[in-house]
């Protein structure tokens, strides 16, 4: 945007003016659109036909409390913000296509959820054996986490988009840690009051103070040393420990979405 006096001026210093064409719009409008459409999210930004369809093109992608700007290569989510540079008299149209529906962000597509839950409980009945007659077999919480991250990483399949939407996600996750920790609770609570306060209790205590900070100090080190940023390093951390409270934590005093990358990549590991 400019003025009207600022035009020639401006004009000369980023190049030269071309000519208004026949047909096309005079006004051209600056607008957000939110992306609910199951035929777009998991898609490239390159890959969608908008500058065909409408000449429009997305300028900025709002994920969660995150903007960046997009590449061609960069996917879309569920619930993105996308800000979107069109002809004025093509609303209705985007509006339409990329679906633009709180309501609909909000629902779980059950084809992905159900699918993805199955591919990895699926994936937990195989066993690998081991020399000594003895084999290896990922569990009912390791199963499933490989298989997600795997179709993470594809975004889309065909129809289907293994994607979560992010408010959804959000409420699951809340709502899986308080499972996991009163589950905890009411299975170790007692084993935990009637042994914590004996001197092997606190041997034991103190011998799990030590070895988390070795471990977390050590590999906080290495993470400085790989040039890793701080959030990622502390979501690493809350995956090398095994917990999502840890998780919880970090992510309550930062929404930075590289927490949650480095949890998922060393819990994996660590879990096996």
């Amino acid at each position: 945007m400019a003025t009207k006096a600022a035009l020639p001026e401006l004009i000369k210093a980023m190049g030269r003016r071309t000519p208004t064409l026949p047909g096309r719009d005079k006004y051209v409008s600056l607008q957000r659109f939110r992306i609910s459409n199951r035929d777009i999210a998991g898609n490239q930004v390159g890959n969608l036909p908008l500058f065909d369809l409408y000449n429009a093109t997305i300028t900025k992608i709002r994920r969660g409390d995150e903007e960046f700007l997009p590449t061609d290569e960069s996917y879309l989510e569920y619930g993105d913000i996308v800000e979107v540079v069109y002809p004025g008299s093509r609303h209705e149209e985007l509006t339409t296509y990329f679906g633009d529906s709180i309501q609909s962000i909000s629902e779980l597509d059950w084809v992905a959820t159900a699918g993805g839950l199955a591919i990895g409980f699926l994936v937990t009945l195989i066993e690998i054996p081991l020399p000594g007659g003895s084999s290896f077999a990922l569990g009912a919480a390791a199963g499933p986490l490989i298989a997600i991250l795997i179709l993470g990483a594809l975004q889309r399949t065909g129809q289907v988009a293994w994607q979560l939407p992010r408010s959804a996600n959000y409420t699951l996750r809340q709502f899986g840690l308080m499972l996991f920790l009163a589950a905890v609770g009411v299975a170790s609570g007692a084993a935990f009051a009637s042994s914590a306060f004996t001197m092997q209790g606190l041997i034991a205590i103190a011998l799990a103070v030590a070895v988390s900070v070795a471990g977390c100090g050590s590999f906080l080190f290495f993470a400085w040393l790989m040039g890793k940023s701080a959030p990622r390093a502390n979501g690493g951390v809350a995956g090398l420990l095994g917990q999502p409270a840890v998780l919880q934590y970090a992510l309550e005093h930062s929404s930075d979405s590289r927490i949650m990358s480095g949890y998922t990549a060393t819990f994996a590991v660590t879990l096996i």
